[in-house]
């Protein structure tokens, strides 16, 4: 969508899709080319039951699109668990990169676990009618979606917004499945990066919401030390979709810190690229 300096969005999840950034980021198409896709495995993408799905896979196929689209190099933003796919891929194809946004991104940070602390915002009635459709579908009563969009309405939005989301939106987000092999989340889930960033020379945007409980305190302190170069912007009035709680300031900002993007020395790329692979490590 659009025309420009491309943008790839990776959406989060694991299993989640591209619907996640509509209509939002049309906001940027007039100054960018905002390139949308579904993971493989996920919404329009093709799903083939069984292993096969890792990390490296997902970093292969972001790569494959690239080239495939015939850009030499582009903006790479990664929302939640796609931080990491971003995080990775920066790790692996640099050189790709003209930069690296990161967006209430998943760490993969030893020291940073992830730390769902969505019961702090939830009443007693809520966490009682969640159950209640929970239960119905495990016992048959209701599909996923259905499920998924009861579940909303009785205030699971707290969880990732700020503001209470509009029926129509809670809809697009019901309508779609997360689908993925089983075993990806077990593979994605034992890298760590640690230490890797501290001296990445890819212009980067690390974007926090103040609210944002998916994540353990001091999530954006810790984060911004690993990604030493990188411009810290936190947004007062967000949650996890910051993008969809403060959509104005969000695409001020990222359509500022965008423009800017004066491309590393290839030089000062590869030596760090050599750097960073031996860094990576696994649990």
């Amino acid at each position: 969508e659009g025309s420009g300096t491309p943008i790839v969005l990776i959406n989060g999840g694991p299993g989640d899709t591209h619907h996640c950034f509509h209509p939002w980021f049309s906001e940027i198409a007039d100054a960018f080319t905002v390139v949308y896709y579904d993971q493989r495995g996920c919404g329009s993408s093709d799903y083939i039951p069984g292993n096969g799905y890792t990390f490296d896979q997902a970093v292969d196929d972001l790569d494959r699109l690239r080239e495939a689209l015939g850009y030499d190099a582009w903006i790479v933003l990664g929302f939640s668990y796609g931080g990491a796919v971003a995080q990775y891929y920066t790790i692996r194809h640099p050189e790709r990169v003209l930069g690296l946004a990161l967006v209430a991104a998943e760490p993969l940070m030893s020291l940073l676990p992830s730390v769902d602390r969505g019961t702090e915002v939830f009443s007693d009635d809520e966490l009682k009618a969640f159950k209640e459709h929970k239960d119905g579908f495990t016992a048959g009563k209701m599909d996923y979606n259905t499920m998924f969009y009861n579940l909303l309405a009785a205030g699971f939005w707290k969880r990732g917004n700020y503001r209470s989301l509009s029926p129509e939106r809670m809809a697009q987000a019901a309508r779609h499945d997360m689908r993925f092999d089983p075993e990806f989340t077990s593979d994605y889930n034992t890298f760590r990066f640690d230490g890797v960033f501290e001296s990445c020379p890819v212009p980067t945007l690390l974007a926090e919401g103040r609210y944002d409980i998916i994540w353990a305190d001091g999530k954006a302190e810790a984060f911004a030390k690993n990604h030493r170069n990188a411009v810290l912007a936190r947004f007062e009035k967000s949650r996890h979709y910051i993008f969809q709680d403060e959509p104005e300031e969000f695409m001020k900002t990222l359509r500022t810190w965008a423009r800017a993007i004066i491309p590393a020395a290839t030089e000062e790329v590869a030596e760090w690229k050599e750097a960073a692979r031996s860094l990576v490590k696994k649990a």
